[in-house]
């Protein structure tokens, strides 16, 4: 199979939405503005926490902000002065979505939050609680995952995708078999499906 053909491509999984559990989108719009967009997004790896803070900038920009990006990772560190760089001249029309501060150690997260006292929000991912309150705590299970699922599949293009065909109990059962086998991560999970198609179109040609 094509990469470009591959319904579990990067493209696909980094277009998927954000689905809200335990709330909709009104109410975490609501309790954003009542922290006056100063907020964390926690939870573990895989669950949602970059897509959110993605399409809460969207919708930020859509009501009048300017957006500024900060990412950090484990393994991905800013360079020296660029977090200084990336946060100066800020004013209230400004909100800074800082994905990873958690990997921060406090020295520097304190530093980040003193930067961004003229902004206008600051929100902020991490695995743990900063001090900042919490927006969302986000969470998955495996029927999230199959909905994902059954939704990058009905947008293949390419019937033959190797999971095509599947009846809904063979995507549940595949994805509470993903959802345990990764621990809850959609993420390495659905990029397990774009080898696994990948690999059955291989075997077809042969």
């Amino acid at each position: 199979m094509r990469p470009r053909d591959n319904p579990f491509r990067v493209e696909r999984l980094e277009a998927l939405d954000f689905r809200p559990q335990g709330m909709d989108w009104a109410t975490l719009e609501h309790r954003l503005m009542r922290l006056n967009l100063r907020a964390a997004i926690i939870g573990p790896e895989g669950s949602g926490k970059t897509t959110l803070l993605r399409q809460l900038g969207d919708r930020l920009e859509g009501w009048g902000y300017r957006t500024r990006w900060v990412q950090v990772g484990r393994d991905r560190r800013p360079p020296p002065g660029s977090l200084r760089a990336a946060m100066e001249g800020l004013d209230e029309r400004d909100v800074v979505l800082f994905d990873g501060a958690g990997h921060l150690p406090p020295p520097r997260w304190w530093a980040v939050r003193w930067r961004c006292r003229r902004a206008g929000g600051l929100i902020v991912t991490g695995h743990r609680g900063r001090p900042l309150p919490v927006l969302i705590r986000t969470r998955t299970d495996p029927v999230l995952l199959a909905a994902l699922i059954r939704s990058l599949l009905s947008q293949a293009h390419d019937a033959d995708s190797g999971l095509a065909g599947m009846t809904a109990m063979e995507v549940d059962g595949v994805a509470s078999a993903l959802w345990h086998r990764h621990r809850g991560d959609l993420r390495a999970a659905l990029r397990s499906l774009y080898d696994r198609c990948a690999g059955r179109r291989a075997e077809q040609k042969r």
